[in-house]
């Protein structure tokens, strides 16, 4: 069984982590999470088999689990002034 890769963020540096994640030969699943709506459609719609939610708690809660996540949020996001809560 390969690896279940978690992003949270779906901007230019998640679509990036997706890009270099599906051709890697053990990553089986990616997931991928994003409060934007746009981002979430793009992501769906240029890797139509990646599991696409707006909510990272909703990532966690895969029945299949996350292997590892990346955080790929912009800087804006970390250091408690991100926009995911605490």
């Amino acid at each position: 069984m390969g690896l279940h890769i978690g992003i949270v963020g779906g901007g230019f540096v998640g679509r990036v982590h997706v890009e270099a994640l599906l051709a890697h030969p053990d990553v089986d699943r990616i997931s991928i999470a994003d409060h934007d709506p746009v981002a979430l459609e793009t992501i769906a719609r240029n890797y139509p088999t990646q599991r696409a939610v707006s909510d990272h708690a909703a990532l966690l809660d895969d029945p299949s689990p996350v292997s590892y996540t990346h955080l790929t949020l912009p800087t804006t996001d970390v250091g408690g002034r991100s926009r995911w809560g605490a």
